[in-house]
């Protein structure tokens, strides 16, 4: 990228680099007749957090879905042993889990 010497202070031509920066992490879900609710996370997201915080919002929100699927990418804290007891536990859904 170039730039004029009097564009020098444009704030256009600057990448802007977060340093010391939270993350979060915000889960929803859908079915095809509605939407569910919106979890936000704040700062790190582990299996515990997930399990915590996100799992009992599945199955609140399940109830009176048949056949229900829960649909996940493949990271770790989805599929960790622990989250997949706890699925067991609260049973009734179908785990699919994208890669």
């Amino acid at each position: 990228m170039t730039r004029r010497a009097e564009e020098k202070y444009d704030l256009a031509y600057y990448i802007l680099k977060f340093r010391g920066y939270s993350a979060c992490m915000i889960w929803a879900c859908i079915t095809s007749e509605q939407k569910g609710p919106l979890v936000i996370l704040e700062g790190k997201v582990n299996g515990d957090v997930y399990r915590k915080q996100v799992v009992p919002v599945i199955y609140r929100f399940r109830k009176g879905i048949q056949n229900p699927i829960l649909m996940e990418d493949g990271n770790s804290i989805y599929t960790a042993k622990d989250t997949q007891k706890l699925h067991q536990q609260y049973n009734g859904l179908h785990l699919l889990y994208m890669t």
